[in-house]
């Protein structure tokens, strides 16, 4: 099998997927596993040393490229996290509002 780098064709594409396809689940998710290690440097570069990302960890420098990257801070608030006992709380008062008293 050759080891060059060249794009492969829709054909080439759909003929393994259909090959893969006929695998069990378990060896097809260890080969999407496989695959996802290959991505991991190409999506999630080395992050830059502390005089590189001069604004810190949240600064563009910092940040990861495509969808992954996309992703990061998603979810960050604009405060604090919640502490225990404010999780518990919001639970409670959405339980409430589900189910009653």
């Amino acid at each position: 099998m050759s080891t060059e780098t060249r794009e492969t064709t829709y054909e080439e594409r759909a003929a393994i997927l259909d090959r893969i396809a006929r695998w069990p689940a378990e060896s097809r998710l260890a080969l999407a596993q496989m695959i996802l290690k290959t991505l991991g440097k190409d999506l999630i570069p080395d992050r830059p040393s502390a005089t590189e990302a001069t604004s810190g960890p949240d600064s563009p420098k910092a940040r990861p490229k495509g969808s992954l990257g996309n992703l990061v801070g998603l979810l960050k608030g604009d405060g604090p996290p919640p502490t225990d006992e404010d999780v518990a709380r919001m639970l409670d008062e959405e339980l409430m509002r589900r189910y009653g008293s």
